[in-house]
């Protein structure tokens, strides 16, 4: 049983800390709804609340978006104006052709520096450099298998807390998952 009675008396605290640590906040002052991510808001003491950590931790980011997405609307900028989103003017594609075209790098040259990424555990951005390769460079096997690792990687660091994430980086690498069943003792 995930969730006793014990358990349920600190799962309202957790949801006081996602309104303490409200995301509304921070949009209001300009930031985008990764900046926000990226800040890691964790809630001092709650680490020592295991419980309260994973009802914390579970909705974390898709709350953030969500909350980001309602105030801001379609187009947004970040504090600097810099980043806009909403509108995908750059796809992997053009990405992949400023790999080539503008840094010069060659299918090998791009499989070491998309290793470099992973080994440094900046994950979310070999995998960008690995899709954005793969569309230029298709024929290349070093490449895709970077595109694997680290989307395996990203899929083993989200199993537990984004059931979102886990399946799309499960299906962007092309494994199979079995559904989880709730096996009753007798």
């Amino acid at each position: 049983m995930v969730y006793g009675l014990k358990e349920t008396e600190q799962f309202p605290y957790s949801l006081y800390i996602i309104s303490r640590f409200n995301p509304r906040r921070h949009v209001f002052n300009g930031y985008s709804a990764k900046e926000i991510q990226r800040l890691n808001l964790i809630p001092p003491g709650l680490q020592s609340q295991p419980v309260s950590l994973f009802g914390y931790l579970s909705p974390h980011d898709r709350v953030i978006t969500r909350v980001a997405d309602k105030m801001t609307g379609i187009w947004r900028e970040n504090v600097t104006g810099q980043e806009p989103e909403g509108l995908d003017v750059i796809t992997s594609i053009e990405y992949g052709r400023m790999l080539e075209f503008y840094f010069g790098l060659s299918a090998g040259k791009t499989e070491k520096a998309i290793g470099c990424r992973i080994e440094g555990g900046d994950n979310q951005l070999a995998l960008q450099m690995a899709i954005a390769a793969e569309q230029r460079f298709p024929e290349h096997a070093g490449i895709k298998a970077k595109n694997k690792e680290a989307a395996n990687r990203l899929r083993s660091a989200a199993q537990f807390f984004d059931p979102v994430a886990f399946v799309t980086y499960t299906e962007l690498i092309g494994v199979k998952h079995r559904p989880i069943v709730d096996e009753l003792p007798e």
